[in-house]
């Protein structure tokens, strides 16, 4: 959640409460603004939920790739907007067409039956088009999203833990796909006359309204609750600056959380900066566990009189090497991780 940008978590939102809204016109008398809102706000409200979170979640995985190469990218948030509003503009365009050229609308069915001698007319009132084809097209669309979410939900599988939100994506989006064939069942009984009217609108609206429910539940609220459960030196303050160092084998770790200068809107980052002279000597395990803090944590560094110990672990570590080149020997850090990689013999 410290990672999560505020403002594509609002999009999402938005686009959940879009849903909402339009699940809530199916329960109403059927007219050409029902139906034709309803449609608007259920497709636009996936369009914008699905298409933040694609594209939020495609940034991270190009950041990570990209580090993992040495390549420097920079990532443009006007830029990532740009494109949930292309999604957006796409899909406007597709329900103007079609409102145009085969309007969603309230339609009459009558049918005949008999009973004990007597002809009875059955009138449903139903909102559809002329054409089957539109409404595939909208299972198409939202097919197309959830695929492409899924897809993203595994490549973003190895990405480091404040940034991975790849299991709370693809129980997401299988919720999504649950939902999404209920809704296909339910589709085709109401095209076929197989539901009258009111209730494959019931239908509907139920399915829309849980589904939101239900990925709300998945996706936003544990981030919700997990940035109002954060301690108060972990939300974002003010940047102070903290220094400490961890001297061992003759080499030198500094630790600091930056300047000062930032606004009140940024959030700590805590940073690791380890620099020594190896002097072409070869390190050891030892001596690298007694320079670099295990696991990271700020308890492991011993900060210099007056500064302001951090807490928890850090954000980043970076290490510069001087005279660092030697031949590796039997038993080395190379070996030992090349053996630890390898497969045991049962």
């Amino acid at each position: 959640m410290v990672f999560t940008q505020p403002l594509f978590m609002m999009m999402i939102l938005f686009g959940f409460f879009l849903i909402c809204c339009g699940s809530a016109l199916y329960t109403m008398e059927p007219e050409y603004r029902i139906c034709a809102g309803s449609m608007w706000l259920i497709l636009q409200g996936f369009t914008i939920e699905l298409g933040a979170v694609l594209v939020k979640t495609s940034a991270i995985n190009q950041l990570v790739q990209s580090s993992k190469k040495m390549i420097r990218i920079h990532i443009n948030r006007n830029v990532m907007l740009m494109k949930v509003v292309a999604f957006v503009l796409v899909v406007s365009a597709f329900l103007t067409t079609w409102m145009f050229r085969d309007p969603f609308t309230a339609t009459t069915a009558r049918f005949l039956y008999t009973e004990n001698d007597v002809t009875f007319v059955e009138i449903d009132v139903k909102c559809a088009s002329e054409s089957n084809a539109w409404m595939l097209s909208v299972f198409a669309w939202e097919l197309i999203l959830l695929l492409l979410a899924a897809v993203l939900a595994y490549q973003s599988r190895t990405v480091m833990k404040q940034l991975n939100e790849s299991k709370s994506l693809a129980i997401m989006v299988y919720v999504h796909f649950f939902f999404f064939c209920i809704r296909g069942v339910t589709a085709f009984l109401y095209v076929y006359n197989f539901l009258d009217g009111s209730k494959s609108a019931t239908w509907f609206s139920l399915n829309y309204s849980l589904d939101s429910l239900c990925a709300m539940s998945i996706y936003v609220f544990p981030k919700i609750y997990q940035a109002w459960r954060l301690p108060v030196e972990d939300k974002p303050t003010r940047l102070l600056t903290s220094l400490g160092t961890s001297t061992a084998f003759g080499l030198q770790t500094i630790s600091s959380t930056g300047g000062s200068e930032f606004d009140d809107n940024v959030e700590d980052l805590q940073i690791l900066v380890c620099s020594a002279n190896i002097g072409n000597a070869e390190p050891t395990m030892e001596s690298l566990g007694a320079w670099i803090p295990v696991g990271g944590s700020c308890s492991e560094v011993n900060f210099l009189e007056g500064a302001v110990p951090l807490v928890g672990t850090f954000d980043l570590i970076a290490i510069g090497m001087q005279e660092a080149t030697w031949t590796p020997s039997a038993g080395s850090l190379r070996d030992i991780a090349s053996t630890e990689k390898s497969p045991r013999a049962p």
